[in-house]
């Protein structure tokens, strides 16, 4: 039973470590995954890096160089129209008479407030045209500035990238060991399925298989019944030892029968037969008081010669010792036993020479009470 039940656990460990090596792989496929995301981010980042402008910014430069050429052209040349209309006019003094009808030209020139106004703006359109030169190239520190600001978020970002592939690769590395590790354990297991399905078939074919505990269980079980019953027939004869030397006359027995539970095939069966001879043992010890101990010589002679006579020939005899013959002494008394016996032959015999008898006692009454009728026979 406990190597099937091995078995068992060891086919349901090996379905896990199937799973966790299915989890190392998939595992090891996101963390690629990943890694293919990054590297994609970077090569990203790079191209941006290879290429600088794109063609709108570039336009949008060479647009701006055109929009200041043609600006400062056009400001030159008012400036410079502005400036010529500054110059005073001079008018020579004469007349030109042209002969026919029409009379003479004339001429001449005058100066005052419109040739300094046309001074004064010729000079205000001068530095409008520094203003748009400043702005010009404010505007071209701005999208040179943010160019810069771009490669330098790319370049953090492609150094990201780089420590983020290492990353990755640390991570890949991790996984495939975890893996490995996996793909072992999965290998130990089914070892530890093979050795244990070995051992499980030798424990079949061995000579202590199941079969054999079955057989071993039912002579135990019936060694046990035969040692209880044994056991229970030797507390039995104490507890009428301990009822005959103390002269007990309560009829509830303290051993007790039906220890033996066949149900539960005879479990706790001597622990409560233990309990009940401990409980024997301390009745006998609070019960045990000293009585009156007699002793009486009879002579066999006077008892019952026609006894003697039969021993004398034939070497056995049978004789009784009444109630009456201790009661000539000692009336009243009841509750009398046995303790011990004794037997004494006057003869004269030669050194070295037994006389063998032997004495026994065939059955014996006892009184219990002092004013009863009858009799109890032991």
């Amino acid at each position: 039973l406990r190597s099937g039940l091995e078995l068992d656990v060891l086919e349901a460990v090996l379905e896990v470590r199937q799973d966790q090596v299915e989890e190392a792989r998939r595992n090891i496929a996101a963390v690629k995954a990943s890694q293919r995301v990054v590297e994609e981010r970077k090569k990203h980042y790079e191209h941006l890096i290879e290429v600088g402008l794109i063609t709108q910014e570039e336009k949008q430069l060479q647009l701006l160089q055109l929009s200041r050429e043609m600006q400062e052209h056009a400001e030159w040349s008012e400036k410079f129209a502005s400036t010529m209309a500054a110059i005073p006019n001079v008018s020579i003094g004469g007349a030109v008479n042209i002969p026919g009808p029409g009379g003479s030209v004339s001429f001449g020139s005058g100066f005052g407030g419109s040739n300094l106004s046309a001074i004064y703006s010729a000079e205000a359109r001068g530095r409008y045209t520094v203003a748009k030169a400043l702005e010009y190239h404010a505007n071209r520190m701005s999208i040179d500035a943010g160019h810069s600001r771009r490669a330098e978020d790319w370049n953090f970002q492609s150094q990201l990238a780089e420590r983020e592939i290492e990353q990755m690769e640390k991570q890949i590395a991790t996984a495939e060991i975890r893996g490995a590790i996996a793909e072992k354990e999965r290998e130990n297991q089914r070892l530890q399925i093979k050795n244990a399905q070995q051992v499980h078939e030798w424990m079949q074919r061995k000579y202590t298989n199941q079969e054999l505990y079955e057989w071993m269980h039912g002579q135990l079980r019936s060694l046990y019944y035969q040692s209880y019953n044994l056991a229970y027939d030797m507390a039995k004869r104490a507890e009428r030892c301990f009822r005959h030397e103390l002269g007990i006359t309560d009829p509830a027995p303290i051993i007790e029968y039906g220890n033996w539970d066949n149900q539960r095939q005879g479990l706790l069966a001597a622990e409560r037969l233990q309990g009940q001879l401990e409980k024997l043992e301390a009745t006998y010890i609070e019960n045990n008081r000293r009585e009156l101990e007699l002793r009486k010589h009879i002579s066999l002679s006077l008892l019952d010669p026609v006894a003697l006579l039969a021993f004398r020939e034939t070497g056995v005899c049978f004789f009784s010792l009444p109630e009456a013959l201790f009661d000539l002494e000692l009336p009243g008394h009841y509750l009398r036993r046995l303790k011990s016996v004794s037997l004494s032959i006057p003869a004269v015999t030669g050194p070295y020479t037994n006389i063998s008898v032997t004495l026994t006692m065939q059955s014996s009454w006892i009184r219990r009470q002092a004013n009863s009728g009858d009799l109890e026979m032991e």
